[in-house]
């Protein structure tokens, strides 16, 4: 998720929004480059291509959902 320019930059970056009253999370995730164009993605997707397990406590059936 990094490319080497001059300093290691991310490819991408994405931002969690999770409402623990709902007990629902989602994922906008984006190239690291001008523009509006993102995608939402689940949980489970952002952890297999980050390798870090971001809620530990949620279920695999939450994580698999978007929002």
């Amino acid at each position: 998720m990094y490319t080497e320019v001059g300093n290691n930059l991310p490819t991408y970056i994405y931002k969690i929004i999770y409402s623990p009253k709902q007990q629902k999370a989602a994922v906008y995730f984006t190239n690291n480059e001008p523009g509006k164009a993102y995608h939402i993605i689940s949980v489970k997707e952002l952890e297999t291509l980050s390798g870090i397990n971001f809620f530990p406590k949620m279920s695999e059936e939450k994580k698999n959902t978007t929002a």
